[in-house]
């Protein structure tokens, strides 16, 4: 997931500065044999010469227009985020690929024996091994996870079971609250995996990805949740700090939902509760059943905060 700077706050923003250059590191040492062919070409052919052939100069130039984008203005928050620069492959391919005859003609006319086919095919085949041994590491991972996942009697079905399992340190309640009613709305700033094992309820995207009141009309997010009143709200994830602060400050919000920190359950979020909802009697009971023993009841106003 990637998303655009300046929108959710200097917080949000700090936590994610290095994060773009350090995901590209991780693409050029795993593709570094392409980036390695196009620095050479570049500087074979020079400036120049690649302008001239427009095929070369749209390839160039959309790749580093692509690199600079990504780079500069987009915010990458999750894990494998080096796959957003997967796109300008195919463009470093074309280019990588003219260069093999410029560095094969480089090296007969520097070393004779190369001139022999059978030694240049050893060498071709030694510096496919080399390149295919740096390479392993990046690939180790991901085919022994399809490996496990291919061999599995259950590949072909989806087991939601196993995905409600494995979010309950993140989404507390979240396979209980498949057992409401669907015209239950929900909110939080993350929804991927509430939106696939919840896919007939409503969801809020506070982080506005997929809320136009949000992003296109430029709603406060208290504002959105007046409007949108979601019974069960997932607190804002811990780098959104701006965003946390507005809703906890909005007066209306304090009056109308219960909230529980993420301490009082020893989980990633807290939860906030709709009071008016009609099925506040049934979330609270899903809420009481996920508290961790030594929390605490605080009251702040007329918002009730559990917590320690």
């Amino acid at each position: 997931m990637a998303k655009t700077p300046g929108f959710y706050g200097p917080a949000f923003e700090e936590h994610y500065r290095f994060a773009a250059a350090g995901y590209f590191l991780s693409f050029a040492q795993a593709f570094w044999p392409l980036l390695l062919l196009v620095a050479m070409r570049l500087r074979a052919r020079g400036a120049r010469a690649i302008a001239a052939d427009l095929g070369e100069r749209a390839l160039t130039l959309a790749s580093a227009i692509f690199v600079a984008y990504h780079l500069t203005t987009v915010v990458p928050i999750m894990g494998m985020a080096s796959r957003f620069f997967f796109p300008c492959l195919p463009a470093l391919a074309v280019l990588a690929v003219r260069t093999i005859p410029w560095v094969d003609g480089k090296l007969q006319e520097r070393l004779e024996w190369l001139r022999d086919p059978i030694a240049r095919t050893r060498v071709g085949l030694a510096i496919a091994g080399l390149i295919a041994l740096t390479s392993a590491a990046h690939g180790v991972d991901s085919a022994a996870v399809l490996i496990r996942t291919l061999g599995r009697p259950e590949f072909a079905r989806f087991t939601p079971d196993e995905h409600y399992a494995a979010a309950r340190h993140t989404w507390v309640g979240l396979d209980e609250l498949r057992i409401l009613p669907d015209n239950l709305v929900l909110a939080s700033t993350e929804i991927g995996l509430p939106g696939v094992l919840l896919p007939r309820k409503a969801i809020v995207d506070l982080a506005g990805l997929q809320e136009p009141l949000l992003t296109r009309d430029g709603m406060p997010a208290p504002e959105v949740i007046r409007r949108r009143r979601p019974d069960w709200v997932y607190l804002p994830h811990p780098h959104y700090r701006e965003l946390a602060a507005t809703i906890f400050n909005d007066d209306d919000f304090r009056q109308n939902y219960e909230v529980f920190s993420s301490e009082h359950f020893g989980a990633f979020m807290g939860v906030a509760i709709r009071r008016e909802s009609r099925y506040y009697e049934e979330m609270l009971r899903i809420a009481r059943s996920h508290e961790v023993p030594d929390a605490l009841w605080i009251r702040s106003g007329p918002m009730r905060l559990h917590g320690r």
